[in-house]
């Protein structure tokens, strides 16, 4: 999964579908930001090869992974597997190597 941070999620919706990219629309707004946790609005666009590229508030994106982004086009990476071990052995694996 690639999350790019917007600042604009509607605008950024209609940008990604001008491009032929297909979306339910935005999803999570029922889970509203606090203080605490970030909100979960964003837009999905399923890409070829399981790649999913999201959309997120950059606001949110920046409480959700304690960081701050100075320059536009935050950008973050991950991993979605429905099986714990799997994700966390890739991970051990990278810091390890990261560490040597």
């Amino acid at each position: 999964m690639i999350t790019l941070g917007v600042d604009d999620l509607e605008r950024s919706l209609a940008f990604y579908r001008a491009l032929g990219l297909a979306s339910p629309g935005v999803i999570g707004t029922e889970f509203v930001g606090a203080d605490a946790s970030p909100g979960g609005a964003a837009a999905m666009f399923e890409l070829e090869g399981g790649l999913t590229l999201a959309v997120y508030g950059r606001k949110d994106l920046e409480q959700d992974a304690n960081a701050r982004f100075g320059a536009p086009g935050s950008v973050t990476v991950g991993q979605r597997d429905p099986h714990d071990a799997q994700v966390r052995a890739p991970a051990t694996d990278s810091s390890v190597a990261a560490n040597a």
